[in-house]
């Protein structure tokens, strides 16, 4: 790798000469300037090369674009997408365009949200602020190329906020300032193209591409303000994502989730479809329809080889799975079968199977059964009629949130209680059970070629070395499975052998607020990198409540709290998401941040005054003071004793109610105008 961006990017110049490529590109990008100054017409022609054409300025793809009757069915929708994006392509243009392909997703018109084309597109419409990476996973390797060997950091947010920053800090500060726009756009693009495919060729992984994936973004990947959020890939098999509360870490790692450890298939497969069926029905229900689609009597292996059933045994939780199918059978026999031998405490209705006397073990429906077990009627027709559902998701991550009472049972395995069926009210048995963490291994260990993870949310509220065990070794990468260094233990309930697959992601959040990373495990320190994640002014750029500047509110807040406090203790940007009106803003104050502070500063009123800035509201500003004095102490005590007493502090609910009380906050002088 050469010393610098500027070497790398003349060395490309010199090994590249594709002309015919870059004058397409700059083509399409003087249309679309010609489009916007008004020397040309946006044509319908070129609306459908824009959404429909494999090559199309900046980049080619291939099934990221929409079909032709896709194009036909949301024809006026795109056109005037096309339009506003021509005349505005920003970031937040970029978020309703999105926003506008979710509600068409959701009326069924498009099958995917387009997104590497809406980014193309922007792309081409400003070549001197985006860049041709207009594709995620592209994108991702070439961010994380330029963060480790050249140490360029960009601003989060969406893909038009990143990819712009970027592009303006290596001009800025790269020396790729007199390069041609063009060659440097497609530059970027390669080697985003290039790093991908070596990144992927370098875990063993077949390389994907624009042309083998349809690249998707779901609604519910995005914040409360839009946009998607900061990391784009785990920076390390084992991270904590740490820092205030109210800074978006949880959703932050679930974006990473759903980007990066989620399969979208056009078509779910038969075995999904059987599990998405029979997982929200009881056992005895799944049991009664398979019988009656064997001719209403079988033999338990021929009941256990049937689909549902064995659907029903990969979705179920727990080494007692097989006991499940006898105890169902055994427990809604009759009470006085004179073939099933079952304690009658233990029996309960409905009554829905007996066993033949046949010398076989043949169990066969009673008659009513389908008044007693309608949920099997449902199943029945279901599993005849529902084809396979479209658009499916097949999720390669778990999540679980430590608190105090979880324990090494629940996370690796221990004895824990297994019941028959899912609302029965009987006595547990117990069994040894794999808990979430082992689970996960196993499907890690299952799909070598796959990346898993597992999220764990509050991960300092649990005890570390409880929950962990023996295992907080085997996390570390060089121990894990196929490292240099691995390690293999047995674990002490089970005597299996265990180790930990390389391709399980573990991500962690911890609110610094609750307890400081310093008093971390220190084993558990060793074993994970930290990303900071902080409070993000920015985000609320542009946001104004009657003339509030969110923005401005919440980084005086919080440089106010640093100096009397910590940083540690600062006041995150989810708190002003969302907010539709004063209202709003006066509820999140009153409910949330005073008794936030209140609870930093231990009641210091004082501090609390200081960082609300009511200290600096001057004479006449007594009205925009969110904290009121109120000198009781000679009322309720005397003269003699009530004089030495501090004042009795309270919320000015006036005031909360007042735009000027906050704008106060950030610029008293401006409030006092």
């Amino acid at each position: 790798m050469p010393a610098s961006l500027q070497e790398l990017f003349s060395q490309y110049l010199r090994e590249n000469t594709d002309s015919a490529r870059l004058a397409a590109y700059r083509a399409v990008c003087s249309h679309i300037e010609d489009i916007r100054n008004g020397r040309q017409q946006l044509t319908p022609e070129f609306v459908k090369l824009a959404w429909t054409a494999k090559d199309f300025g900046p980049s080619n793809v291939n099934n990221g674009v929409l079909g032709d009757a896709e194009f036909e069915r949301c024809r006026e929708e795109l056109t005037e997408l096309t339009e506003k994006i021509i005349a505005d392509p920003s970031p937040a243009m970029l978020d309703r365009a999105l926003t506008r392909f979710s509600a068409l997703k959701e009326h069924g018109l498009i099958q995917w949200r387009p997104v590497t084309i809406t980014n193309r597109l922007l792309a081409a419409c400003a070549p001197s602020v985006y860049t041709c990476a207009v594709y995620s996973d592209f994108y991702i390797a070439l961010y994380r190329l330029l963060r480790s060997a050249y140490n360029v950091a960009i601003k989060p947010g969406n893909w038009a906020v990143m990819d712009s920053s970027m592009r303006s800090v290596l001009v800025a500060r790269h020396g790729l300032n007199a390069a041609d726009p063009y060659q440097l756009n497609v530059f970027l693009g390669t080697l985003a193209k290039q790093t991908c495919m070596e990144r992927k060729g370098r875990q063993g992984k077949t390389p994907r591409t624009e042309q083998d994936t349809e690249d998707e973004e779901r609604p519910e990947d995005r914040s409360p303000a839009g946009t998607p959020l900061s990391v784009p890939f785990p920076p390390a098999l084992n991270t904590i994502f740490y820092g205030p509360p109210g800074t978006g870490k949880t959703r932050e790692v679930l974006h990473i989730l759903r980007e990066h450890f989620t399969d979208h298939q056009e078509r779910e497969t038969e075995a999904q479809r059987l599990e998405r069926l029979v997982h929200p029905v009881v056992w005895r229900d799944v049991i009664c329809a398979a019988l009656h689609e064997l001719g209403d009597s079988a033999t338990v292996p021929r009941l256990r080889g049937h689909p549902l059933v064995d659907a029903k045994y990969r979705c179920t939780d727990g080494n007692l799975t097989h006991a499940r199918l006898w105890s169902n059978l055994q427990t809604h026999s009759p009470t006085d079968s004179r073939t099933v031998h079952l304690d009658l405490a233990r029996k309960r209705p409905p009554v829905l199977f007996d066993k033949l006397n046949d010398g076989a073990s043949t169990w066969t429906l009673l008659p009513g059964w389908e008044d007693e077990a309608p949920g099997a009627l449902e199943l029945i027709d279901r599993f005849r009629q529902e084809p396979p559902a479209s658009g499916h998701e097949e999720k390669r991550y778990a999540c679980v949130t430590f608190h105090q009472s979880y324990s090494y049972e629940e996370f690796v395995e221990g004895i824990r209680p297994v019941f028959a069926d899912e609302d029965a009210e009987e006595d547990a048995e117990y069994a040894l059970r794999d808990g979430l963490f082992k689970r996960m291994c196993a499907q890690a260990r299952e799909h070598p070629d796959r990346t898993y993870a597992l999220l764990i949310d509050e991960i300092n509220r649990g005890n570390i070395s409880k929950i962990f065990g023996e295992l907080i070794s085997l996390v570390e990468d060089s121990k894990r499975e196929g490292a240099p260094d691995a390690m293999t233990v047995r674990l002490p309930c089970s005597g299996e052998d265990f180790s930990v697959p390389g391709n399980l992601y573990l991500l962690g959040t911890m609110n610094t607020a609750d307890r400081s990373l310093a008093l971390m495990d220190t084993a558990l320190r060793r074993r994970f990198s930290f990303e900071r994640v902080d409070p993000d002014p920015s985000v609320l750029e542009g946001m104004f409540i009657e003339g509030i500047s969110l923005e401005r509110l919440l980084r005086v807040l919080n440089e106010r709290i640093e100096v009397l406090y910590d940083k540690e203790h600062a006041i995150g940007h989810a708190y002003f998401l969302g907010l539709r009106g004063l209202g709003d803003l006066a509820e999140v104050f009153s409910k949330k941040i005073i008794p936030l502070l209140e609870e930093y500063f231990f009641d210091d009123w004082e501090k609390i005054r200081l960082v609300l800035g009511d200290n600096q509201k001057t004479q006449g500003m007594d009205e925009l003071c969110l904290l009121v004095e109120e000198d009781c102490g000679v009322r309720l005590f005397g003269e003699e004793a009530g004089g030495t007493l501090p004042p009795r502090r309270s919320l000015n609910r006036d005031a909360l109610l007042n735009a000027r009380a906050y704008i106060a906050i950030y610029d008293p002088a401006e409030a006092g105008q």
